[in-house]
Formats: structure tokens, C-alpha cells, sequence
């Protein structure tokens, strides 16, 4: 009789593919919430996302980018870089010079007040993944998402 405290999901070919095309129905979904969220500007959030693939019984991904997680969760009032949200006025909004840095500015006193919202793309995903997959909650350990 089999140990089933020593399960392993690599001695079971069908659930290691279940468990693969699962993590994949997340990574694919995230990606394109990611897109529909108008949360992609360079393409340096979209592209830092991939399976990472097994350790033991786990499968994982990620997302690398510094800025994955306060897209994620938003974030507390802070003052940002000016440098950075110039640029980002200049590239979104096609203006430059002083009235891209006016812009910036205000853009960064207001992240100082408010912080930012968030954009989820990965809960969502997961969320789905359990509506699609009759999963719960409990089913799948969700690391690095507990804010």
C-alpha cells in the first residue's frame, strides 16, 4: 500500500499535468488582465512574468518587475521620482519639456497624498482559475500575495 504522506505530484503524471495547465490558465489570465487594465507601458511588467516551473510538489511564476506588486496592491502615500513619471508623461501623453515636468509633478504631490489604486491581475486570475478549475482557496498556496 502506497505512502500517500509522501505523495509527490511527480508520481502522477495527470495531476502534474493539471497542476501545469492550471498555473498556466493563471499566467496566460494575469497577462491579459495586465493588457485589458491598461496597466502595460513599456512592456518591462508584462514581460517579467513566467512559470518558473517545479520545485518538489510546487509549481510556480512570478512576476519580477520592482513595480509588480504596487500594480498589485496599490500603494501608501509616497513621494515619487520625478525623472521616472516625466518620462512616463512624455511617453502616454506625448508632451514635453516644462509642461511634461508640470505634469509629473502634480501627478507625483498626489501620489504623496494618496498613494496609488490597485490593478490586480494576479488575484483575478486566481480567482478565475478556481471558478474554472472547482478548486478552492485551500487547494492552492498563493506565496508573496498576503500584502
Amino acid at each position: 500500500m502506497k505512502d500517500f504522506k509522501k505523495f509527490n505530484v511527480r508520481d502522477s503524471p495527470e495531476i502534474k499535468k493539471l497542476g501545469e495547465e492550471i498555473i498556466e490558465f493563471i499566467f496566460t489570465r494575469s497577462q491579459e488582465i495586465l493588457l485589458q487594465n491598461n496597466s502595460v507601458d513599456t512592456g518591462y511588467l508584462l514581460k517579467s512574468g513566467r512559470i518558473t516551473g517545479w520545485e518538489g510538489d510546487t509549481i510556480f511564476m512570478e512576476y519580477d518587475a520592482p513595480h509588480a506588486f504596487p500594480v498589485e496592491y496599490g500603494s501608501k502615500p509616497h513621494f515619487p521620482p520625478i525623472g521616472a513619471i516625466q518620462k512616463w508623461v512624455e511617453r502616454k501623453l506625448g508632451v514635453k519639456g516644462k509642461k511634461s515636468h508640470s505634469i509629473a509633478w502634480a501627478i507625483a504631490k498626489k501620489m504623496e497624498k494618496k498613494g496609488t489604486e490597485p490593478r490586480p491581475f494576479i488575484r483575478p486570475s486566481i480567482d478565475e482559475a478556481i471558478v474554472r478549475y472547482n478548486l478552492s482557496y485551500g487547494s492552492l498556496s498563493i506565496g508573496g500575495l498576503d500584502g
